[in-house]
C-alpha cells in the first residue's frame, strides 16, 4: 500500500497492513509528538486530503528524524539471536561512546567539562575545558563541539580521542549569537571555515545518476541538467578535509567541474595521487 498524502485513517490502515494495531488517538498522539516534540509541523492538503512535509521542514528536521532512526534500530535490533545476522563495517564502532550520555546531559545542563584530548598528529595528551554545545555524528564517529572557557574559539574534540571526561558544576550561559548547530548546514564532517563556503559543481555518467540522486554527497547537493552523457550537480558547502575526502572517494567516476579555482585545486590532489602511483610502480 503506496502511502501519499495520508491522513489519520490512511496511516492506520498502513500500520494494520505490517500487523501493527493502533487507535485513531494513537495516530492523533503521534502526530502531536512530531509537531511538539521534534516541531515537525505536517501541511494539510485538501485536494488530496491526507498531510505531507515540507522538505524545508524535512531537512530543519534531519537530527530528529536521525535521533528516531537509530531509536528504531536499537528496539528492532535489540534481540540478541539477531546479532549472528549482522555484519558491521567498523570493528571500533562504539569507541567513546560511553561518554555521549554526559556530553548530552552537559549540554542540556550548561555545565562545562573538562578532559584530556589525544592529538593523534602531534602524539601530545592535552587537558581541555569545554563549554560544550553540540555533538555531531559523522561516519560512525562522535564528536563534542563547544567553546573553551578560556576564549571564544570554537572547538571540534573526537570523542573516540577523549579521556578522563568530567562534568563540572560550573555553568555557562548560551546567546542567541551562539547557535553552533546551524554553523554546519554547509559542512560535510566536523570543520568549520564560514570564510571557505564554495559552491562546487560537478558530473557523473548518467548510469550513476540514480546513485547520486538516492544517496547525495550533501543536502544542498542539486541536479542541475544532463548533457553528453553526465548528469550535472553543484552543493553549496565549506571546502574542507572531508569535502575533498568526499570527492576523492567518488573520482573514480565524479569530475568537478567548477569554480575554476576549486577544479585546479582537486586537480593538483589527483596529480600528487597519481605522482605517488608511478612511484611506487618504479620502486
Amino acid at each position: 500500500m503506496e502511502l501519499k498524502f495520508p491522513n489519520k485513517n490512511r496511516i492506520q490502515l498502513y500500520l494494520e497492513d505490517y500487523d501493527i494495531k493502533v487507535s485513531l488517538k494513537s495516530v492523533e498522539r503521534d502526530i502531536d509528538y512530531l509537531r511538539y516534540s521534534l516541531y515537525l509541523f505536517a501541511e494539510y492538503d485538501k485536494k488530496n486530503n491526507g498531510f505531507y512535509f515540507r522538505q524545508e521542514d524535512l531537512e530543519a528536521a534531519s537530527g530528529a528524524l536521525r535521533f528516531l532512526e537509530i531509536a528504531y534500530l536499537a528496539d528492532n535490533l535489540s534481540e540478541t539471536e539477531f546479532a549472528k545476522y549482522i555484519s558491521y563495517g567498523d570493528a571500533d564502532l562504539l569507541k567513546g561512546i560511553a561518554y555521549v550520555p554526559l556530553l548530552l546531559d552537559s549540554i542540556h545542563n550548561k555545565k562545562v567539562i573538562r578532559f584530556k584530548h589525544e592529538n593523534y598528529q602531534k602524539g601530545t595528551i592535552t587537558e581541555t575545558s569545554l563549554r560544550p554545545y553540540l555533538i555531531r555524528e559523522y561516519l560512525n564517529r562522535w564528536y563534542v563541539i563547544g567553546y573553551k572557557t578560556n576564549s571564544n574559539e570554537l572547538r571540534t574534540y573526537g570523542v573516540d580521542r577523549i579521556s578522563e571526561l568530567k562534568q563540572t558544576n560550573e555553568k555557562f550561559e548560551k546567546t542567541q549569537q551562539q547557535d553552533v548547530k546551524s554553523l554546519f548546514d554547509h559542512v560535510i564532517g566536523v570543520v568549520y571555515d564560514p570564510e571557505k563556503l564554495i559552491q562546487p559543481t560537478f558530473k557523473v555518467p548518467l548510469s550513476q545518476k540514480r546513485y547520486m540522486d538516492s544517496l547525495p554527497l550533501h543536502k544542498s547537493q542539486a541536479h542541475l541538467f544532463d548533457e553528453d552523457g553526465y548528469a550535472h550537480y553543484q552543493m553549496e558547502v565549506v571546502h574542507n578535509y572531508e569535502l575533498e575526502q568526499k570527492l576523492l572517494m567518488h573520482s573514480i567516476f565524479l569530475t568537478v567541474t567548477g569554480p575554476d579555482h576549486f577544479l585546479a585545486y582537486m586537480a593538483e590532489k589527483i596529480k600528487e595521487i597519481n605522482l605517488r602511483y608511478e612511484r611506487q610502480i618504479l620502486s
